[in-house]
């Protein structure tokens, strides 16, 4: 329940290159804390090469709006 120990998990997650759990940060992206929304963003950036958001500070419509957006990004690689 704890935002540092849950983004904590974001950052290890894309530094152990790990992407089998893509699913599980584009999750994280709904995240009510901003520091575990940004570390979410920056290892699914690490593995897309690419930056569907959302900005820092966003509110909950455009953290939907990102997810969606990583969502069919990974269905899309994942065909």
């Amino acid at each position: 329940p704890e935002a540092e120990l849950r983004r904590a998990a974001c950052l290890a997650c894309a530094m152990r290159d790990e992407k089998e759990f893509i699913p599980d940060l584009i999750e994280r992206i709904t995240d009510p804390s901003d520091l575990v929304v940004r570390a979410a963003k920056a290892g699914l950036v690490s593995f897309a090469n690419t930056d569907f958001g959302p900005k820092n500070g966003a509110d909950d419509a455009a953290k939907q709006k990102a997810a969606a957006a990583w969502a069919a990004w990974h269905e899309a690689k994942s065909r």
